[in-house]
């Protein structure tokens, strides 16, 4: 094995790693949005943490997380009663974000 492929490999095992946690994450999240009375708790908690920390990462968490999110709303083809809304309004918010330019300070 050359040295490439070793870094190449190590690689591949850390974005797995990131991804199985990311994930894991998002399945607490989902899972107490989904306990009925509880979604507008989780919305606060999630803002307030992300806004109690450093600007920079507050700045990469809307440009690398939010964004693609929003995106993906915009994107998404299957839509019906359930989330036309959400979809509706993430394809009017790219029109302001596609063009948004993000520093990383």
């Amino acid at each position: 094995m050359t040295e490439e492929s070793i870094y190449e490999e190590q690689r591949k095992v850390y974005i797995r790693e990131k991804k199985e946690k990311v994930e894991a994450a998002i399945n607490v999240i989902m899972r107490e949005i989904n306990c009925m009375g509880g979604e507008r708790d989780v919305g606060v908690a999630v803002r307030d943490k992300i806004l109690g920390d450093h600007p920079t990462l507050q700045q990469r968490f809307f440009a690398d997380v939010l964004v693609p999110i929003i995106k993906g709303y915009a994107d998404n083809p299957y839509t019906d009663a359930r989330n036309e809304a959400s979809h509706d309004k993430a394809k009017e918010l790219m029109t302001l974000l596609e063009e948004a330019y993000f520093p990383f300070i």
